[in-house]
């Protein structure tokens, strides 16, 4: 998504490549050259699996595995298991990618909701939003342009 095929595209945060893979992610798959597309590929997609197979656990709908997947490989999957309690913690079925948009803007702003403090206060979450929005759109489009 936010490599638009560049093989050398680096983000701000040190994400690098095609699949815009960190280098601690890179290096946990035993990748060294983030730069190369096979191992860029290999080490974004071995991610991705990873984190299908959390939120599988838990019991989720395949739509929903999806959907938290996504937001985990941009967000970092600690803070959407961040996300997932604090979402419980104010009552919210955690499962549900939809509770969990509605739940992010609490998280940022302590003033709008009843309770104890979080330690993710500073995570606004839009950016993730948008991610998930955005590559879901993208595959949706994608499979037009490849189905009669």
């Amino acid at each position: 998504q936010e490599s638009r095929f560049s093989m050398g595209a680096v983000s701000s945060r040190g994400a690098t490549g095609l699949m815009q893979v960190l280098p601690s992610t890179a290096r946990h798959y035993g990748i060294d050259d983030v730069f190369n597309p096979d191992n860029n590929i290999h080490a974004g997609v071995s991610h991705l699996k990873y984190l299908q197979k959390i939120f599988v656990s838990m019991g989720m709908s395949q739509e929903e595995i999806i959907n938290f997947t996504l937001a985990a490989y941009n967000a970092g999957e600690g803070r959407i298991q961040q996300c997932i309690e604090f979402a419980r913690g104010i009552g919210k079925d955690p499962l549900y990618w939809k509770n969990i948009c509605e739940s992010i803007p609490y998280i940022s702003d302590p003033k709008k909701y009843l309770g104890e403090e979080t330690s993710i206060r500073k995570f606004s979450g839009k950016e993730t939003i948008k991610y998930v929005e955005e590559v879901l759109k993208r595959f949706e489009e994608y499979k037009m342009s490849v189905l009669p």
